[in-house]
């Protein structure tokens, strides 16, 4: 394919500013849509420098988004990389030399492949060449990713009809239904109340990894306040530990890439019953354990959950 030609589907799938205000989404406070435009801002920014030229020599100026952002930025990298990838097919893979140079923000750039694959139909989330080395347990962070995807672009058929992807193992569902629950704190405008109702519709075997997402997604994206965040804990219910999973997974994420948050510390304080730095030490040992003992997301998962 010419590269001309390529730039015109590139234009087509590119995200934009505005990719947390989709048909269904409820309207934030006026505190959290800016944060929100701010987040879209910095993928829309990772998304266009990861694709200013064919190969990605230098990546130095993804990183150019407020620290806060950093994280989105990469996320918007790893969507364009693969769908270069997909596209423009080379060995080893753009996102394989992308989690590389940028080692310390792989799980967003997982989160990013996941929705590029979403967007393209020729990519599979299967394919290892999408979502980088087989022994990597954040590859599938994709599948989070592409669960976020679906909800976002697609809110009707994934929340209002709560479609499920037929195609997906048991263990993959479990990751996608994680981006879903990502997806449902952003698309009810961070409004306690109304994420947890959400929740509470789905089938109740799909609900502890929505909760999961949710934390991840809370305590990542913020900004939710401490009171919030302890109705939220209360709501939760049998899933409490899910709910501190997600949570400490995000301080993990955030400690790994040196860009923690007080709203990130707030959040593991409530959620956790411990600050950010323990809560990402947790997250840290059981990807050291699970890594050495056969990598597994759903084994990570477990080992970070066991520990609430």
């Amino acid at each position: 394919m010419h590269l001309r030609h390529f730039r015109k589907i590139l234009s087509a799938i590119a995200p934009t500013e505005e990719i947390f205000l989709r048909p269904g989404f409820r309207v934030a406070a006026v505190h959290m849509r800016v944060h929100l435009e701010d987040i879209g801002r910095a993928v829309l920014h990772g998304f266009r420098e990861s694709t200013a030229n064919e190969t990605p020599h230098d990546l130095s100026h993804v990183a150019a988004v407020p620290r806060d952002f950093e994280g989105f930025a990469w996320a918007g990298a790893g969507m364009g990389l693969a769908v270069f990838d997909g596209f423009l097919p080379q060995n080893p893979t753009r996102i394989q030399q992308l989690a590389t140079q940028a080692a310390s923000h792989r799980f967003m750039i997982h989160l990013g492949v996941g929705w590029a694959i979403a967007r393209m139909q020729n990519l599979r989330y299967d394919e290892p060449a999408s979502v980088g080395s087989a022994d990597d347990p954040l590859r599938s962070v994709a599948l989070m990713g592409y669960g976020a995807h679906q909800v976002y672009f697609h809110w009707a058929r994934y929340v209002e009809n709560q479609t499920i992807e037929r195609n997906l193992s048991p263990e993959s569902m479990r990751a996608f239904d994680e981006g879903v629950g990502c997806a449902l704190w952003l698309g009810e405008g961070a409004n306690v109340e109304r994420v947890s109702t959400r929740i509470a519709e789905f089938h109740v075997e799909r609900q502890k990894d929505l909760w999961a997402g949710l934390g991840f997604s809370c305590a990542y994206a913020g900004v939710a306040r401490s009171r919030s965040l302890n109705y939220l804990r209360d709501a939760s219910g049998p899933f409490e530990a899910y709910l501190a999973e997600g949570a400490a997974m995000a301080a993990g994420v955030r400690q790994a890439a040196d860009i923690p948050t007080e709203y990130t510390d707030t959040a593991c304080r409530e959620l956790c019953g411990m600050d950010s730095g323990q809560a990402a030490r947790i997250t840290d040992k059981a990807l050291r354990d699970v890594s050495t003992s056969g990598p597994s997301y759903d084994s990570w998962r477990s080992r970070i959950r066991s520990r609430f």
